[in-house]
């Protein structure tokens, strides 16, 4: 197969004019001669590690550059008029740019091989793939709606305890200002009621301590018992004045 493939392209390259960039005679080191894109040909498609000569088999030991140029030949050619116009010696792509024109090439002929049959398929790949936006759609749709709703719910809850919180604070201030009016109201009324009252001396309010009142109250106790001391005496004194002077008058 290797064999047939580098048959057809000497063929190819044979039919072509000589040139003195991509087709220079070389000579091998068993003698025979072959153009310079044809001993290419014979490293890409033989099979030995060497240049391997189509015609004895022999090996060349060496590279392709270093493959030496038949300069008779050339001349030969030349005298001939054999000799075609110089061919541009093509620039190598980077690998990335080759890589990308193969790739560029696979996907063209699979679009040529398989256009009828991408044709066949896309609307039904279509169809399903509508339905799935559909689905996916709709899924976020629910999604989000139940989000929502948790979030409504939670707001609601925390509203209704804002509102409880507002209302038990409100009943305990109007409970206090309650307690304060019956307060102020049992005050005034008992200042009134102490103001009614009649005073001694208006101009001196005296608080006294407990137990200096209790050491006054005391000391009148004895004021006073000394004072009916005094008046029993007296009015036994009286008396016996009394007794005397009767008895003065009825002697």
């Amino acid at each position: 197969m290797v064999n047939t493939l580098w048959f057809f392209s000497m063929i190819t390259f044979l039919l072509q004019n000589y040139n003195e960039t991509t087709k220079v005679a070389h000579s091998l080191h068993c003698g025979h001669t072959f153009c310079k894109a044809c001993i290419k040909n014979i490293q890409e498609y033989g099979n030995s590690a060497y240049l391997e000569c189509p015609t004895c088999r022999s090996e060349t030991k060496c590279k392709v550059e270093d493959v030496a140029q038949n300069f008779l030949v050339m001349e030969m050619i030349r005298n001939l008029k054999m000799m075609g116009p110089a061919e541009a010696v093509p620039v190598k792509e980077p690998k990335l740019a080759r890589g990308a024109q193969r790739e560029r090439t696979i996907d063209e002929m699979v679009d040529q091989k398989y256009r009828h049959l991408i044709a066949d398929v896309k609307g039904e790949l279509m169809a399903k793939f509508d339905d799935m936006r559909e689905s996916l759609r709709k899924s976020t749709i629910h999604s989000v709606q139940s989000e929502l709703d948790t979030l409504s719910d939670n707001v609601l809850e925390a509203v209704r305890d804002a509102n409880y919180e507002t209302s038990e604070s409100e009943f305990e201030e109007e409970t206090d200002e309650h307690d304060i009016d019956s307060q102020s109201m049992i005050s005034t009324s008992t200042a009134y009621s102490m103001s009614s009252l009649p005073i001694a001396d208006e101009s001196t309010f005296i608080v006294r301590n407990p137990v200096d009142s209790t050491s006054e109250f005391s000391d009148e106790e004895e004021s006073d018992s000394e004072s009916n001391d005094t008046d029993s005496n007296d009015g036994s004194s009286e008396m016996s004045d009394k007794t005397s002077h009767i008895s003065s008058d009825s002697e």
